[in-house]
């Protein structure tokens, strides 16, 4: 500061004042006193340590302000970042959410061609089969009824000569009317009754069956006649009794034979009237229908499954065990 301008505040006559320079010596803004050079040094000193300070102070505060600026801007960045993954987040989801959408009808229409191939290759296979039956068929029908029912009679017969040793078993020769399979039951080197069987292995039970060997029963004078098939009436099953003809499956036969043979010993000691015979014949027929035969014959079947599943597990396992056997043997 070159000069410091002071003025002199006397009013003049008239209510004027007049102004008064001095460049000689600064002076004192406040009391109006000459500064020396040395006070202004000081001053100029004193004024240049607090300008210092005030540049010190505010550089500081500046370097704050900007430590808070980049304390805020990473803070914002860092929410930025988070934000923005949880939209990528979103908008992923969103997009699997769309593209699972749209795939969905592809997918359906996929699994509706995988089925309808698998359908159309079933129809095609049951097709087969069916043309295999049909084959079968006619084979079947070029045989005569007893050709094709001859086996089933040939293993009836040998089961039941197996089973009941002590009675006579015939089979009714080729052509001959009658029965299957005739068995006299003996007791004590004495007839006491007879038996008769016929086996039928056709598609379905025909009543002239039932009522051909009932004819039968009679011109024998037998005790009770049994048809052994695979075919029953519709709701029924295992045991069936049709025209005075007991009716059952293969697999109970041995069983109701067991039964009949007992009654036909036990009329025949107590030599029975024919009224007491047929009472009697009247309650074996609703045993045999009765709940408790029929469980009781459920019951052997079950076992005799058992038993034969045990065979054939057994029959595997040697079989096994004799071809491990041979292809060891060949191999050395």
């Amino acid at each position: 500061m070159s000069s410091i301008e002071t003025v002199n505040a006397r009013p003049t006559k008239g209510g004027r004042h007049a102004h008064r320079t001095q460049s000689a010596a600064e002076r004192c803004p406040l009391c109006g006193s000459a500064i020396s050079a040395e006070t202004r040094a000081r001053l100029d000193e004193k004024l240049r340590a607090e300008l210092a300070k005030a540049e010190e102070s505010l550089r500081v505060q500046f370097a704050r302000e900007q430590q808070r600026a980049a304390t805020k801007a990473a803070t914002e960045i860092a929410r930025a970042k988070t934000d923005a993954a949880a939209q990528v987040e979103k908008a992923r989801r969103e997009a699997t959410k769309a593209a699972a959408a749209a795939l969905q009808p592809k997918l359906a229409e996929a699994v509706a061609q995988a089925v309808q191939t698998e359908r159309t290759k079933a129809y095609g296979e049951k097709l087969a089969l069916e043309q295999q039956l049909e084959e079968m068929k006619r084979k079947l029908q070029r045989k005569s009824a007893h050709d094709i029912g001859e086996p089933a009679e040939v293993d009836l017969h040998t089961m039941l000569a197996s089973a009941f040793p002590e009675d006579v078993i015939s089979r009714v020769a080729k052509g001959v009317r009658g029965a299957d399979v005739i068995i006299d039951v003996i007791y004590e080197g004495n007839t006491a009754g007879k038996i008769i069987l016929d086996s039928k292995d056709h598609l379905r039970l025909s009543n002239k069956f039932t009522q051909k060997l009932r004819a039968d029963q009679l011109s024998e004078g037998a005790d009770f006649a049994l048809l052994s098939t695979t075919r029953f009436p519709a709701g029924k099953e295992q045991v069936h009794i049709q025209d005075n003809v007991i009716v059952a499956s293969p697999a109970r036969i041995l069983a109701l034979i067991e039964l009949l043979r007992r009654l036909v010993i036990q009329s025949y000691i107590q030599r029975l009237s024919i009224e007491a015979r047929n009472e009697k014949a009247e309650a074996i027929f609703a045993f045999v229908v009765s709940p408790a035969c029929c469980d009781l014959i459920e019951r052997i079947g079950k076992l005799t499954g058992e038993l034969d599943a045990i065979d054939r597990a057994e029959t595997v396992a040697h079989e096994k065990v004799w071809t491990s056997t041979v292809f060891s043997s060949a191999s050395r």
